[in-house]
């Protein structure tokens, strides 16, 4: 029976793993919990806790880190060899590893999704949008001046620099919705018109913030939808469509959003509209839709 290293006691703050490291164990999560950086600075973190591995993948493959792991309590962890991955001397442990494994994988897939995954210009927006909303104003602005070297052209551009300016005047981003779900729906709803769909957008978006695992997320979702149509914003569109298809892929308008984005991105000129039309012949065979999708693709005259 393999035998455990001594669990080390890592005060909150420690850096167990950090970006490019050669990794020769992996650590299992005693108690605590520890939060993971990607490589990828445009990949959300995410948080791991009892009896999670990290560092898994590189110990076995000997590779370097390709995340930073960082205690953000009081955390102990056990170092786990290749060995000890290969061989786990209780079942307990077993699971805890598949279950890791799983986790990191649903992460990746998120973040990398076929043909739903973000352009470079959107991950960067999406940098700068957590900055903002961290109130992090210098690494706001240091974004914005990379974008927009990088992006010129971009429909995020506008957005960026109205931000911008509302940081140098001083200004307060903050947005205040209800601090529960349901009163923020009803607020949203209350507070929406149909005169002004970047004021709608505001509120819409600060909820799609605030309360991502509401049961009235699809709503919102769909409510932000109809704003960017209203102001034919083609690119948001685009995002948002793509979102809601990744988030909601069952739902009953799943095929109608699904048509609508391909319907942009054909007007676009962007070329993955055809492996969406492909997508959507494989997911909704039985949808009333498919016969304009099935002209889109050139099956039927």
């Amino acid at each position: 029976m393999a035998k455990h290293n001594e669990d080390r006691m890592c005060p909150a703050g420690t850096v167990t793993l950090n970006i490019g490291e050669k990794v020769e164990n992996a650590y299992q999560i005693i108690s605590g919990r520890v939060q993971i950086d990607w490589k990828w600075s445009t990949w959300e973190s995410f948080s791991l806790k009892k009896p999670d591995v990290f560092g898994l993948i590189e110990c076995e493959e000997q590779e370097k880190s390709f995340i930073r792991a960082q205690s953000t309590e009081d955390t102990f962890l056990r170092p786990l060899s290749a060995d000890q991955l290969q061989n786990p001397d209780a079942p307990e442990l077993s699971v805890s590893i598949l279950h890791s494994l799983a986790v990191l994988y649903g992460q990746v897939i998120q973040e990398n999704y076929f043909g739903l995954a973000l352009s470079e210009s959107e991950k960067m927006y999406q940098a700068f949008e957590t900055y903002v909303k961290k109130a992090d104003k210098q690494r706001a602005i240091d974004c914005y001046a990379r974008f927009v070297t990088a992006f010129p052209t971009s429909p995020f551009v506008d957005q960026m620099l109205n931000y911008i300016q509302d940081i140098s005047l001083g200004k307060d981003l903050v947005v205040e919705i209800p601090e529960n779900d349901e009163d923020a729906f009803l607020s949203v709803l209350t507070q929406a018109n149909d005169a002004d769909p970047q004021q709608n957008l505001t509120l819409l978006k600060k909820f799609e913030e605030k309360y991502p695992n509401s049961i009235y997320y699809e709503r919102i979702m769909d409510m932000i939808i109809v704003e960017y149509e209203k102001l034919g914003d083609e690119y948001q569109l685009n995002h948002y469509l793509r979102k809601y298809i990744f988030t909601y892929p069952n739902s009953q308008t799943a095929p109608h959003k699904l048509l609508s984005l391909i319907s942009v991105q054909r007007k676009s000129g962007e070329p993955s509209w055809y492996e969406n039309a492909l997508r959507f012949l494989l997911y909704y065979p039985d949808s009333e839709l498919i016969g304009t999708v099935r002209k889109f693709v050139g099956i039927d005259q």
